[in-house]
């Protein structure tokens, strides 16, 4: 589940940029999803669970920019489904400018992610067709011969100090994060049988403070339109690179 919850973390994709009040950021992300290993997807039992559905994770971003260098963002992943696994999680953050010197910027941020993610994760087509007896058996028996619709539910809230500074030319944009999160996740299993979902199963729950950390750099293209690269890391949990392009609407 700490996998799951760290995937789900509404970090920087890009450096802070604060601008002028109303100016509106439109940004396209995508990160990559690491996949688990053999041993981290059976955790202890003999069964491998289906977590390795989708190798990437993206959402629409808008970030609406007020006086006194505000920043308020919403983001949402549609719920297109992919290999079975459909998510619908959304996410809101707001920052501030608080300090700055000799290009160098910083800025705390506090975000919130919720919604779900719903797919075939203990209860996989690909258990009926094993070369393994055991999982053909728990296919059939367990699972009723039908994939599950098991939901993840991230609810987290995180705070952030962001620092990022420039080029000598302004055009590229580096900085750092760090953030502390705390995590109130829930994973419930739900396996189908002839008539809905069975009950007889548990529902796990996460609840944890953890930090992470991001790197990376934004580039300035032209006034309105800019990308961005980052590597993040949730100790413990997950190690991945995420990519961004912006469009700045009403830049001044």
């Amino acid at each position: 589940m700490g996998y799951y919850s760290a995937l789900m973390i509404f970090a920087p994709d890009g450096a802070p940029q604060p601008a002028s009040p109303w100016t509106v950021d439109l940004t396209a992300n995508l990160g990559y999803v690491p996949p688990l290993s053999y041993d981290q997807r059976t955790a202890g039992r003999d069964k491998p669970e289906s977590t390795n559905l989708t190798p990437v994770f993206g959402y629409p971003k808008v970030t609406l920019w007020l006086p006194y260098h505000i920043g308020v963002e919403a983001a949402y992943t549609l719920p297109f489904t992919v290999n079975g696994a459909t998510p619908s999680i959304y996410s809101f953050a707001a920052e501030v400018l608080a300090a700055t010197d000799k290009g160098w910027q910083l800025v705390p941020r506090v975000t919130y992610t919720g919604g779900y993610v719903e797919g075939p994760i203990t209860c996989n087509k690909s258990l009926s067709t094993s070369s393994n007896p055991d999982w053909v058996f728990y296919w059939n028996t367990v699972c009723n011969a039908q994939e599950s619709a098991d939901r993840f539910e991230p609810n987290q809230w995180t705070l952030e100090l962001n620092a990022s500074g420039s080029s000598a030319k302004g055009k590229v944009l580096p900085f750092l994060n760090i953030g502390v999160v705390k995590y109130q996740s829930t994973f419930d299993i739900r396996v189908q049988n002839g008539t809905g979902i069975d009950t007889d199963h548990p529902i796990l729950k996460m609840s944890a403070t953890k930090g992470y950390g991001t790197a990376g750099a934004t580039w300035i293209l032209s006034p309105l339109f800019r990308l961005g690269g980052a590597l993040f890391w949730a100790p413990g949990s997950v190690f991945t690179g995420r990519v961004s392009a912006t469009l700045r609407l009403n830049a001044k």
